[in-house]
């Protein structure tokens, strides 16, 4: 299925200054698949490394990428006052560029992805740029607000511009939107899309795992609670099988492998995969044990999709998304004891497990699929 939209030519804005996992992507690729009739143009930063993701070939794209690296991707650098320097003069040298492919390109909407607030990165520049340019703009936040950037300038200048300026503001759950609209005080201007994920169509029923399996699908980070789901698996006495996929900060990253590799369970590491669907289907259930900082979980719509039951702690957007003993099985945040008792009710439970992934099938079709997001966006045109 496609749609047509009657646009000329709209811009596309995603920054990611690190190599990890992250739903904005998926969801911009899900737009341009199916949004149709639009000469699309893609701003991305200059070390965004997930260009071999997107099939230009198959859309109408025009790509623009930053020459100069922005300040959140040379803060690796020991030396502070590097840089903070050249961040500045990297900052005019792509807002000036920038600004000549404004110029030269006429776009009728600017739909920044920014991967949470407040905006940086070449999402900054545009928003900017875009305002300089007075085009209709759509900042679509995909996560919390960072609490300790109150002092940031990024945060400062966006506090008092956005509330003011004529900018329709889009997250992805309610309870995002409700953490956000403490800084943009205009509700009426809030509007919630979900994410969603393309349906896998992978044939039904599922065979029969020789070990019970779960998996965990992420960024490696603290925030993600792995701990707490190692703490549930090393009380769990029968071995099973737990396949990780996703990658994180170095150094975490270590110390939860080496943390793992003492549970009397097989784990398996997987870095990154172009199957996850494949392996969230083959998998008896998904875990996703966030303890903060989940402003929706896209691996929950993947899991909906594949009828794979899900055990997910309560917090943030997940609380939107799931109802506890109806589509899924929730925990509370942190409660290791509690995800233990979970992971052992579904492992003996066939009719509850049936019953849970009927009903999440259901709401993944009705509210989550790929063509119920990209039809909300496509009829969006009220900037006002």
């Amino acid at each position: 299925m496609s749609f047509k939209n009657n646009l000329n030519s709209d811009l596309i804005v995603t920054y990611e200054p690190i190599n990890l996992p992250s739903g904005v992507d998926s969801i911009i690729k899900l737009k341009l698949n199916y949004w149709k009739g639009s000469n699309f143009h893609l701003c991305i930063n200059r070390n965004y490394n997930k260009l071999s993701n997107i099939p230009f070939s198959k859309y109408n794209l025009n790509l623009f990428q930053l020459k100069y690296p922005t300040y959140s991707e040379l803060r690796s650098n020991k030396n502070k006052y590097y840089s903070i320097f050249f961040s500045q003069l990297y900052f005019i040298l792509n807002f000036l560029s920038l600004l000549k492919y404004y110029k030269k390109n006429k776009f009728n909407r600017v739909f920044i992805h920014s991967g949470g607030w407040p905006v940086i990165g070449n999402c900054f520049l545009n928003l900017l740029i875009s305002i300089l340019f007075n085009k209709k703009i759509a900042l679509i936040i995909h996560n919390y607000p960072n609490y300790d950037k109150e002092n940031n300038i990024f945060y400062k200048i966006q506090k008092k511009l956005i509330p003011i300026l004529n900018i329709k503001l889009i997250t992805v759950s309610k309870n995002c939107a409700l953490e956000l609209n403490s800084f943009f005080k205009d509700k009426k201007n809030f509007l919630v899309i979900p994410n969603s994920v393309k349906d896998p169509k992978i044939g039904y029923p599922k065979n029969k795992n020789k070990i019970f399996t779960l998996i965990y699908v992420g960024e490696l980070s603290k925030r993600k609670g792995l701990e707490v789901l190692f703490k549930s698996l090393n009380l769990l006495k029968i071995r099973i099988k737990i396949i990780i996929i996703g990658s994180g900060e170095p150094k975490y990253e270590s110390y939860i492998k080496k943390k793992y590799k003492i549970l009397n369970h097989e784990i398996n590491f997987i870095s990154f995969s172009d199957q996850v669907p494949k392996f969230i289907y083959s998998s008896d259930i998904l875990i996703l044990p966030s303890i903060s900082h989940e402003s929706f979980g896209l691996v929950l719509i993947e899991a909906m999709s594949c009828k794979t039951p899900i055990i997910a702690s309560q917090t943030g957007g997940i609380t939107n998304l799931l109802r506890n003993n109806k589509d899924a099985l929730t925990f509370k945040n942190d409660n290791y004891q509690e995800l233990l008792n979970k992971i052992e009710v579904l492992m003996y439970n066939d009719a509850l497990k049936k019953r849970l992934v009927d009903n999440a099938y259901r709401k993944y079709k009705h509210l989550y699929s790929d063509t119920v997001m990209v039809n909300k966006y496509i009829n969006f045109d009220d900037f006002s």
